[in-house]
């Protein structure tokens, strides 16, 4: 009867790691894909930042793309 218990909390502790595992790759994926989605948009965002200071895209047009004020991107423009 002892060697039962013992064999069933190892067991239980066992799909208790297997849950955990599972719930880690996933919440892992999640961050991946988070920080492609952010490196994309700070990419995209230093483009615009570029094209601006080399005079061929205009600051409200690259405003309106980036979804920023023309002030905002302007500060960003500055530094």
């Amino acid at each position: 009867n002892e060697q039962h218990i013992y064999d069933r909390s190892l067991m239980d502790y066992w799909n208790l790691f297997a849950i955990e595992r599972t719930h880690y790759h996933e919440g892992l994926e999640k961050v991946k894909k988070l920080g492609l989605a952010e490196g994309k948009a700070q990419g995209a965002l230093q483009m615009l930042i570029s094209l601006v200071r080399d005079g061929m895209l205009s600051l409200e047009a690259a405003a309106h793309k980036a979804s920023m004020s023309e002030s905002a991107l302007k500060a960003l423009t500055d530094k």
